[in-house]
């Protein structure tokens, strides 16, 4: 996920995701954020995506925030299974 924002300003970025279940049916994954910089803010929804299918599609949000920064790199994110 990328995008561009002035790291003088306050800012409030939004993604959205699709993704398809290639793992195994009847399946979870949870996600987990490390966050780098504690001024920042990220929330993932829903926090665990469940399948019951191959090929089942589901979506989820991830909502970062926060004030000026100086520096660019401030997470890692992944889904993983639970």
């Amino acid at each position: 996920m990328t995008t561009y924002f002035s790291p003088l300003d306050p800012f409030n970025v939004t993604f959205r995701r699709t993704v398809t279940n290639v793992g195994f049916p009847n399946s979870a994954y949870k996600a987990s954020v490390v966050p780098l910089r504690p001024e920042i803010q990220i929330n993932v929804e829903p926090e665990i995506l469940r399948f019951g299918s191959l090929q089942e599609k589901k979506s989820f949000v991830v909502s970062i925030s926060g004030q000026a920064l100086e520096e660019w790199k401030f997470c890692k994110f992944v889904f993983g299974l639970v």
